[in-house]
């Protein structure tokens, strides 16, 4: 059997960049990803998809043949992006059987750094499912002070593994190590900066 039990596909545009991040429940018999762009007009004619990210040549968009879900993203840096344009992304799958499937597309208006939009990003994270620790990348706009809090799926707190700790401008590389006595199950975690706040999904195999 291929496919994919897809949570989300959300496009976000800042500092003339666009963020593309998406999670999957499950996955079966996925090769990769892909990621397309198409610059929307004012016309009517089918907007036309280029392909900007592959599994081919980005690792961190391989899929997997068997899996509880994952949590991906791509940046799109491109520097033909221009303030102002309209741009639809598409997110198809490729299965072991060879075919590509879209699953889902978002629209995004691109945002230069002075809209002041998209002040924390919170990509790559790894592996999915965890065991002992998490890995991620936390981009910020400015220089913050971050709290991270692990939460079960019902709402409850059970791990505050960084508390109002300074981060520096830019990407910021994050690794969690998680407490023995959390159980396997799907978490959410909450990354704040006390005026913006991003959450994430992980799976927790132990």
């Amino acid at each position: 059997i291929v496919g994919i039990e897809l949570e989300g596909f959300h496009a976000r545009s800042a500092r003339m960049k666009v963020y593309t991040t998406w999670e999957t429940y499950l996955e079966s018999g996925i090769v990769g990803f892909e990621v397309y762009r198409a610059h929307i007009h004012d016309d009517s004619e089918e907007p036309e998809f280029v392909k900007i990210g592959s599994y081919n040549d980005d690792q961190t968009l391989e899929g997997s043949l068997d899996s509880y879900g994952k949590s991906y993203s791509f940046i799109d840096d491109d520097p033909e992006l221009q303030v102002g344009n309209v741009y639809l992304y598409k997110l198809v799958y490729v299965g072991i059987d060879g075919e590509s499937v879209a699953v889902a597309e978002d629209i995004v208006t691109i945002k230069s750094s002075s809209d002041g939009e998209g002040s924390l990003f919170v990509t790559g994270i790894k592996p999915q499912p965890a065991d002992d620790y998490i890995s991620f990348i936390i981009e910020l706009e400015n220089a913050e002070n971050i709290t991270i809090e692990l939460y079960e799926a019902s709402g409850r707190k059970v791990m505050v593994p960084i508390a109002n700790k300074h981060y520096n401008s830019g990407v910021n590389e994050v690794k969690i190590k998680f407490d023995e006595l959390i159980s396997s199950g799907t978490y959410i975690l909450q990354v704040s900066t006390g005026e913006e706040t991003v959450t994430k999904k992980i799976i927790l195999h132990r």
